[in-house]
């Protein structure tokens, strides 16, 4: 014959049973949280690599600006040098 709900065996299984689907439960928020965190840190990790990226545009537009700068120069030179030695030989 079957036991009844009350009797202590089927007790200790419906504790069990419980106390089971309590650890799931348990282990299934603290994954969800490990979850949660993982996300955070990416969109953290994420906003820093772009922000990374346009720190290293605006340097490279910089650089390209002083090259530009720095490609016009001996022309520059070369005037001031020829002035220079057109006022030696005026002299």
């Amino acid at each position: 014959m079957m036991g009844r709900l009350g009797e202590p065996a089927d007790r200790l299984r419906l504790t069990m049973c419980f106390i089971i689907y309590r650890s799931f439960v348990t282990a299934w928020q603290s994954s969800l949280r490990i979850h949660e965190m993982m996300a955070e840190n990416r969109l953290r990790f994420a906003q820093r690599l772009n922000e990374m990226g346009d720190e290293l545009n605006n340097l490279a537009r910089e650089v390209d600006k002083n090259r530009k700068q720095v490609r016009g120069l001996p022309s520059v030179l070369g005037i001031y040098d020829s002035f220079i030695h057109v006022s030696i030989l005026l002299d």
